[in-house]
């Protein structure tokens, strides 16, 4: 049947053929965590590092899409933005720019941070910026707002439920990322690709990259989180978007089935599989996720979705709250990260090759 959502097919396959573009939220969730401090409105002088880094590639075969390369060292510092909202607070975000952007326009990806996080802690746990230098992508890592814990390095993103000052105070994230994208695609030297944005984040940071696919769907291509829900009731996306999401099933903050974790948000969570039958539901699925497993990794997938979107979800047996692969001092607050998983990799690279 006619679905109103969709978009004209000339605009899909655009977005077949483009390069990459990735939206990637991450922070040290709501349990806590030691992130420095919150970008300032000047570049910063410092270098960034990148952990483990690797000039390894995969090269894409004939047929396929363009596969996302292995991480480099960022060869620039990050650079910084703000503007000033509606409600009249001034937003800021931290941003790499790779020294060799795709052609014939970079895609964009946006990185939340968790409750109790900010960019630069993200960005440094994720190793993004690696992942950019490498394939000619601009990310962002915009933060939420402060207070939490009286602390206003300590930020949080209002994703529906959760999490914190930003919920009671009833901020308009929507509003802020729409704004923040909108400021970077009228920068002529970033020359970004306008319909090739992903999102994706940790905890807090992966329920506002849901949020953004529930109510921002015309601005997202895909969204991707660890460790997070669905925390927006209803979930309507106004088109399909792809979705992954992945969660670690010894993950005591936000237990997979839902319920009241042990961080510090006091929030009771939406279980994972609900909100992507949401997701699923939205994207009118027609076919039962089908499962996999290989070690600790249980895939569920549905790809008979409309526009050709897909909706999938990744359980990782015995993995904490901690980011999978990152590099952040989390252990003692979440439990040590998985090591065997590099979500950032596996969340982008998934997101690249959605079709819208």
């Amino acid at each position: 049947m006619d679905h109103p959502r969709r978009r004209p097919p000339d605009r899909r396959r655009r977005r077949l053929a483009a390069p990459l573009l990735v939206l990637v939220v991450v922070a040290v969730g709501c349990g806590g965590s030691e992130p420095p401090d919150a970008a300032s409105d000047s570049v910063s002088s410092e270098p960034v590092t990148t952990a483990d880094t690797t000039d390894a590639t995969a090269e894409p075969s004939s047929d396929a899409p363009r596969r996302l390369l292995a991480p480099v060292s960022p060869t620039d510092a990050r650079r910084t933005g703000s503007l000033t909202t509606s409600d009249g607070r001034t937003r800021t975000w931290s941003m790499y720019v790779p020294s060799s952007l795709a052609t014939p326009a970079a895609p964009l990806v946006i990185a939340l941070h968790g409750g109790l996080g900010n960019g630069v802690q993200f960005a440094d746990n994720s190793r993004l910026d690696g992942f950019a230098e490498a394939n000619g992508f601009v990310v962002a890592y915009p933060d939420g707002i402060g207070g939490a814990l009286g602390r206003d390095d300590l930020r949080t993103w209002n994703a529906g439920s959760c999490c914190g000052q930003a919920v009671v105070q009833q901020v308009d994230d929507v509003a802020f990322v729409r704004a923040m994208v909108d400021t970077l695609r009228a920068d002529p030297e970033l020359g970004l690709d306008g319909e090739r944005v992903v999102a994706l984040g940790h905890s807090n940071g992966g329920m506002m990259a849901h949020r953004l696919g529930c109510d921002a769907a015309d601005l997202v291509a895909g969204v991707g989180s660890y460790g997070s829900s669905v925390e927006i009731e209803p979930c309507v996306p106004s088109q399909p978007v792809s979705v992954m999401a992945v969660h670690g099933t010894a993950d005591t903050n936000h237990p997979l089935e839902g319920g009241r974790g042990n961080g510090v948000s006091g929030s009771s969570f939406a279980p994972v599989a609900a909100g992507i039958a949401a997701f699923a539901q939205a994207d009118e699925c027609s076919d039962e996720p089908e499962t996999s497993t290989q070690g600790d990794l249980t895939t569920e997938e549905q790809t008979a979705c409309d526009d050709g979107v897909f909706v999938r979800l990744v359980t990782i047996a015995g993995a904490s709250h901690a980011w999978p692969g990152g590099t952040g001092p989390s252990a003692a607050v979440v439990g040590p990260a998985y090591a065997d998983y590099d979500a950032s990799f596996e969340i982008v690279a998934a997101l690249l090759v959605a079709p819208r």
